[in-house]
């Protein structure tokens, strides 16, 4: 029976030492499965952390555009105005001056000089 029982033992500790060397697969690979987990939902969480600088920089963007669009915009109608009030102006010189030359005041001026040249 020595035989039997050495036969035995061997078998034995075989049956453990299989049994301890799946244990540690399957457990080391839970380990490595958490690890794997724990590392994606970082890179997740980096990723999401990014996303959201982005998109935040992106509206900030967007905002400073508007505004850029309204001040040039608020900017032309300015110069509309402008336009307009040169050329009420420039009506109102151009009459000034036919009222002036109505009345001999420019004439004047002019005359004396063209005599002025003709004596020289």
């Amino acid at each position: 029976m020595t035989g039997d029982t050495t036969l035995s033992l061997a078998l034995i500790l075989s049956l453990i030492t299989i049994a301890c060397t799946v244990y540690n697969t399957f457990s080391g690979r839970r380990s490595r499965s958490q690890k794997d987990v724990d590392q994606q939902i970082k890179e997740a969480t980096q990723r999401v952390a990014e996303d959201t600088k982005i998109s935040l920089k992106l509206d900030q963007i967007g905002y400073d555009v508007k505004s850029i669009k309204e001040d040039i915009n608020s900017t032309k109608k300015e110069v509309r105005e402008l336009d307009k009030k040169v050329a009420i102006l420039d009506a109102s010189v151009r009459s000034a001056h036919k009222r002036l030359d109505g009345a001999g005041i420019g004439k004047l001026e002019h005359l004396d000089h063209d005599k002025v040249e003709r004596n020289e």
